[in-house]
């Protein structure tokens, strides 16, 4: 603080000031100087405010100033001790460092974020902040410096900040943007069901909305990036299948669901073979299923012909070859769950 005072008249011209830290710029003046103990009326008031606005011109004034600046600041009395016959001037200044705005910004991450995710997000930093506003745009706050937030609802949410320094300035960040999108719904479907040990299973995905990534995890150590991918298991049992999905906003959600995979039916049978010429032979069906029953046996005869016998009908044959030879002679079976394998012998 600089003071400067220039008499002309008996009595020593003075101000007083105070902040208005609302604004951290507005400035009050009061005129303190000691003209009437002297015997002296002022009859007017000059202020120059340093800072190239109007001057002021009562004994008490309020000034803005630009945040930030250092002013020389002037009062001007005019005085007279004969009722205005004769009048005299005087002057004071004083210095003021006009105090800087805190700066004010808001970062997040992620963003866009999603429906029940944390958001992480981060406001002005540094030793003169001793105070933080936030309003997240859906009718809650905080007064932390870098608080997170989960959202409910998906929106574009306009985020406030002020900030207030240890001065009592404060400031407004530029309002901030976040982005909240709605989680996915995860789900899948897969074909046949149940499914059968080694044999392709068809996945497909049923998830929505705008779902731009897939990962598969089977349960049995295997994974996919496809959409509808298609997996064998070389075991059986109960898998849990995992399939989680990210949204085009970057949400991901994921769906478990368990599937069975049941083992193969086991073909087999015996004939009476060899046999002579014109003579039939007899096939006796051997077969068994882990699961459930036989539900179709499919003979082939080696010879071009073939039959296909439906539960509960009699799955024993006999055939009558028109020449002879050796054939090899192929029986399928299909059991209730519809899974199928495949034997053959030579007769």
């Amino acid at each position: 603080m600089i003071i400067n005072v220039f008499g002309q008249c008996a009595f020593t011209p003075s101000f007083t000031y105070s902040y208005t830290f609302q604004q951290c710029s507005e400035v009050q003046f009061f005129d303190t100087s000691d003209a009437a103990a002297n015997g002296y009326t002022i009859l007017a008031w000059d202020w120059d405010f340093g800072d190239g606005s109007p001057h002021g011109t009562n004994p008490t004034v309020t000034h803005a100033y630009v945040p930030g600046i250092t002013v020389n600041v002037i009062l001007t009395v005019t005085a007279t001790n004969d009722g205005g016959a004769t009048t005299c001037n005087d002057t004071y200044s004083e210095t003021l460092n006009i105090n800087a705005l805190p700066d004010a910004f808001i970062a997040s991450t992620p963003n866009p974020s999603c429906v029940g995710a944390t958001t992480f997000f981060t406001g002005t930093s540094g030793a003169m902040i001793q105070a933080w506003n936030w309003d997240f745009g859906d009718g809650t706050t905080s007064n932390l410096k870098d608080p997170s937030h989960i959202y409910t609802v998906s929106g574009a949410y306009t985020v406030n900040l002020d900030v207030t320094d240890v001065n009592g300035c404060q400031n407004s960040a530029t309002p901030y943007t976040q982005d909240i999108g709605d989680l996915p719904t995860a789900d899948f479907s897969w074909d046949p069901d149940p499914a059968c040990l080694n044999a392709p299973i068809q996945f497909t995905d049923l998830s929505a909305p705008n779902i731009a990534s897939w990962d598969w995890n089977f349960g049995d150590g295997s994974t996919s990036v496809m959409q509808n991918p298609t997996h064998a298991y070389a075991t059986t049992g109960s898998f849990n299948v995992i399939l989680t999905v990210t949204s085009t906003d970057g949400c991901t959600s994921s769906i478990t669901q368990v599937i069975t995979v049941d083992p193969l039916p086991v073909p087999d049978f015996t004939t009476d073979a060899p046999v002579c010429s014109g003579d039939s032979v007899h096939f006796t069906n051997l077969s068994s299923s882990p699961n459930g029953y036989i539900a179709q046996w499919i003979w082939d005869f080696g010879d071009g012909n073939t039959v296909t016998i439906d539960y509960p009908n009699n799955p024993n044959v006999a055939h009558l070859y028109a020449s002879t030879g050796t054939y090899a002679v192929l029986l399928t079976v299909t059991d209730s769950d519809n899974c199928q394998n495949t034997t053959s012998k030579l007769i």
